[in-house]
Formats: structure tokens, C-alpha cells, sequence
């Protein structure tokens, strides 16, 4: 409450001109990100690569002697990824799993509790869900 009361006691002080045209601007952002927010949740965010012929060119199968050349070390990484297992942004490999308490970064952690049909905006639920009878039953999810 207190920040409200500063608020207004410093608009009081300034001409009604001024004071209009701030609380017009304050309207008009506040409107353009309720905005935006709601669009972002009626958008999907996958594509399909039909549509994208660009990305499908860069999909190129590698030659047979770069896939034997790196091999092993492919295995070892697609090992880890199937287990849950990632090294974002070299904090060290770490096993994500559903429920579990995400370190943070200075002492800000952000709890990620709540259903799927919170997490997954309205635009991408019917494709999730096609993805997601695809899945073994013994898949854990993260």
C-alpha cells in the first residue's frame, strides 16, 4: 500500500496535463502486455518442418565417416538425455525429475509445481497430447 500512497502524493504534485498523459501511457502498456501475454497463449510454439523448407535443408544427413567419427562420445550423450540428464550451461551433469528442487541461480529458485495443463499453453495441448501417446507407459515424465 505504502507504494501507492507515494505514487499519488508525487501525481498530486505534478499539473493535471502531465498526470494524464502518464496514467494514459500506463494504460496503454499495461493493455499492449496483457496483450501480447494473450497471444503468446492462443500461439503454438512448435512447428511442423513441412511448412519450413529452410530448416528441412539444414537437416542433411552427415556423411557416414563424420557419424563414425563421433560415435562413441553420440552414445554416451544420447545416454545421458534418454536418463534425464543435462549440463545446461556447464553447471555439471544433473538428473531432472518430476518434483525435484531446481539449485537456482543467487538464491532464486522458481517452484515449477502444478498440473501440465498449467504449464502447456491452450495452443500447444492437442499437439502434446498426439506427442504424448506416442510415449512408452514406463516413460518418466520430467
Amino acid at each position: 500500500m505504502r507504494p501507492f500512497i507515494e505514487l499519488t502524493k508525487r501525481a498530486l504534485k505534478l499539473p493535471p496535463k502531465e498526470v494524464a498523459i502518464k496514467a494514459s501511457r500506463l494504460f496503454v502498456n499495461s493493455a499492449k502486455t496483457r496483450y501480447e501475454l494473450w497471444q503468446d497463449r492462443q500461439r503454438g510454439t512448435y512447428t511442423d518442418l513441412e511448412t519450413l523448407p529452410v530448416f528441412r535443408q539444414l537437416l542433411v544427413a552427415p556423411k557416414k565417416e563424420e557419424v563414425l567419427k563421433f560415435f562413441p562420445d553420440c552414445l554416451k550423450y544420447a545416454e545421458k538425455y534418454r536418463n534425464h540428464e543435462f549440463n545446461l550451461l556447464g553447471s555439471s551433469w544433473r538428473k531432472v525429475y518430476r518434483g525435484m528442487k531446481a539449485p537456482g541461480i543467487l538464491g532464486v529458485s522458481y517452484s515449477m509445481n502444478g498440473s501440465e495443463y498449467y504449464i502447456i499453453n491452450k495452443a500447444n495441448r492437442k499437439h502434446s497430447s498426439s506427442v504424448a501417446k506416442l510415449l512408452p507407459k514406463t516413460y518418466e515424465l520430467i
